[in-house]
């Protein structure tokens, strides 16, 4: 029971959050771009989550905040402090960023990840699953992995996480071309960690 207990913590399975790359966006702009200046598609986009990441002082959060939250984005953020405060600290968390096709949105979820102290418990876990994601996601990676911020907290979990949706993929460009695809995505992953020295990381 205490072998158990150590492996995979107190709750009763792995929780899971799900957060779409939109949401994210929009509570980024309210957090760091309220003029709407910042197009989360260029490298300029980057450079000032990277300033923001590398500069972000963690706040503490209770349930009030929770509570008188808006952003849904934020609500899951503040909602997995609580999480990882209150009711289990050893089972990691993963959170899942749907129709991910820029770094930036996982950079943004970083950010959001360090605002309120749980980047070392949680997973940001880009998902591919659109016929676009699959095409580009190698590159996507390849940008993630090249991201000195990035590339800390991945040695710091000691895994860098994916996800592809296996189902909706093959919904999007069928069975047999979205597995081709699935696996020329984890190739290009494997290739990319190891650019970047990432090869002591779980994939």
């Amino acid at each position: 029971l205490a072998a158990a207990m150590r492996a995979d913590g107190l709750g009763m399975g792995w929780i899971h959050f799900r957060v779409n790359a939109k949401q994210l966006h929009n509570a980024l702009r309210r957090r760091l771009d309220p003029e709407g200046e910042l197009d989360l598609g260029t490298k300029g986009a980057i450079v000032h989550l990277r300033k923001a990441i590398a500069e972000v002082k963690p706040l503490r959060a209770n349930f009030a905040a929770l509570a008188i939250e808006s952003s849904t984005a934020i609500r899951q953020f503040l909602a997995m402090a609580q999480i990882l405060h209150h009711i289990d600290a050893d089972a990691p968390i993963r959170m899942l960023v749907a129709e991910c096709e820029e770094p930036a949105t996982v950079l943004a979820a970083l950010y959001f990840a360090k605002l309120f102290g749980i980047d070392g418990k949680v997973d940001v876990s880009p998902l591919f699953e659109t016929e676009n994601a699959l095409e580009h996601g190698g590159r996507l990676l390849e940008a993630l992995l090249e991201e000195e911020e990035y590339r800390t907290y991945a040695r710091a979990r000691g895994r860098v996480s994916i996800q592809t949706g296996f189902s909706d993929a093959g919904r999007f460009v069928g069975q047999i071309p979205a597995s081709l695809a699935i696996e020329r995505l984890q190739g290009r992953l494997a290739t990319a960690m190891e650019e970047n020295g990432l090869t002591d990381c779980a994939a």
